[in-house]
C-alpha cells in the first residue's frame, strides 16, 4: 500500500515507522493505564504527522529558502561530534560516498525546512504580561523560580512563550496546508 500527497506517492512504511516511534514514545512516558487511553489514537496521529511533515517539506521546497553552505557544513560537523567523531560516524552511517552525500543532502533539506518555518512564523513578539503569566503558570505547577538568575529566567520564560506562540502559528499553517492538499490513502 502507498499514499499520495498532491500527486506524489509515498510508501506506507513511513506511517508504520511513525506509529512505532509514537508507541515507543508514549510507552516510555506514560503509565500503562494512561497509555491504553491514548493507544487507539496513535495510528491516526502517526498518519497526520507524516502528512503534515510532507506538506511542510513540499511547501519549503516550493519556496526554496537560501541555506548557506557553511551552515550545512557546521550542522554536519555537529552531527559527527554527536555520534562520537568521524570514525564512529563513518562506521554507523557512511558506508559509501553516496551515503555521505545523502546525509549532507538531508542536513541541507532540514535547514531549508527550518528556514522556511522561521519565515512562516515571522518575528514573534512577547510582551511583559505574557512573561509574567508564564512565570505564574510555572509557579502554580510547583517550580521554584526565585533562585534563578533574573536575566536568565526572563530569557527562558520569553523563549517558552515565543515557542508556544510559534507552535500555534505552525499548527494553524499545517492545518491550512492539510485542508488545501490532495491526500489519498490505500493506493495499490
Amino acid at each position: 500500500m502507498a499514499f499520495s500527497i498532491n500527486g506524489s506517492r509515498f510508501p506506507e512504511e513511513w506511517i508504520v515507522a511513525e506509529r512505532e516511534a509514537l508507541e515507543r514514545h508514549y510507552r516510555e512516558r506514560l503509565a500503562e493505564e494512561e497509555y491504553l487511553e491514548v493507544a487507539a489514537t496513535i495510528p491516526v496521529l502517526a498518519r497526520e504527522n507524516v502528512v503534515a511533515r510532507i506538506l511542510v517539506e513540499q511547501a519549503a521546497f516550493e519556496a526554496d529558502p537560501e541555506v548557506d553552505y557553511q551552515e550545512v557544513k557546521a550542522e554536519f560537523e555537529r552531527m559527527i561530534a554527536h555520534f562520537g567523531g568521524e570514525a564512529a560516524f563513518h562506521d554507523r552511517f557512511e558506508k559509501t560516498e553516496e551515503d555521505h552525500q545523502a546525509i549532507k543532502a538531508n542536513v541541507e533539506k532540514s535547514l531549508k525546512v527550518a528556514a522556511f518555518l522561521d519565515g512562516v512564523c515571522g518575528e514573534v513578539a512577547v510582551g511583559e504580561d505574557e512573561i509574567q503569566a508564564e512565570r505564574e503558570r510555572l509557579t502554580r505547577e510547583g517550580l521554584r523560580l526565585e533562585a534563578a538568575d533574573p536575566a536568565e529566567l526572563r530569557s527562558r520564560l520569553e523563549g517558552l512563550v515565543r515557542d508556544r506562540k510559534k507552535n500555534a502559528i505552525l499548527k494553524e499553517y499545517k492545518a491550512r496546508l492539510r485542508r488545501e492538499a490532495n491526500v489519498r490513502f490505500d493506493l495499490k
